[in-house]
């Protein structure tokens, strides 16, 4: 019997240019992943979404990238620490690449990964972001979750709006 969880993975992106690469590259990492109801499968399926140029969306005012998935128990700690090469390279762009180079977020934006188990009735988040600033050239990776946030991902039919025949 699993026990189902929302995740939700977001970040800035302006378009695919470096981006869809660098998920492409890091593919391999997962090649045999242990079944489906892991971590790893969705990490996989994660990277393989993202190298597709899949879920990237843009406006006049910048762009975002968006991946969802209701998985078999994934653990959303474990699932941030093995795509963790995968933020650090991604948070690793400190100043912007010549165009069409780079849509990818820079050094000092956030990866944002919502998650929220069956019938929990609250998201919880995990905030993947860069500690260091412009001038250090590395990247020291943040990880902070945060518990209890005031929405839901999803609606049990508990909460459900009904609807009565008039």
């Amino acid at each position: 019997m699993g026990w189902s969880v929302h995740l939700l993975v977001t970040f800035p992106c302006d378009g695919p240019r470096g981006v869809v690469e660098l998920a492409q590259r890091h593919i391999p990492t997962f090649v045999n992943p242990p079944p489906q109801t892991t971590a790893a499968h969705l990490a996989k399926q994660f990277l393989e979404f993202l190298a597709s140029g899949k879920g990237i969306d843009c406006a006049t005012k910048g762009g975002r990238f968006a991946w969802g998935v209701i998985g078999n128990n994934p653990k959303p700690d474990e699932f941030v620490e093995l795509l963790r090469p995968f933020w650090i390279e991604l948070l690793s762009h400190f100043t912007p690449p010549p165009p069409h180079d780079w849509d990818g977020p820079l050094y000092y934006k956030s990866i944002l990964v919502f998650s929220e188990a069956y019938e929990v009735g609250h998201a919880s988040l995990i905030e993947i972001r860069n500690r260091n600033d412009w001038r250090s050239k590395v990247v020291d990776l943040v990880v902070e979750k945060r518990a209890r946030l005031p929405f839901t991902l999803s609606r049990s039919n508990e909460y459900a709006p009904t609807f009565e025949p008039e």
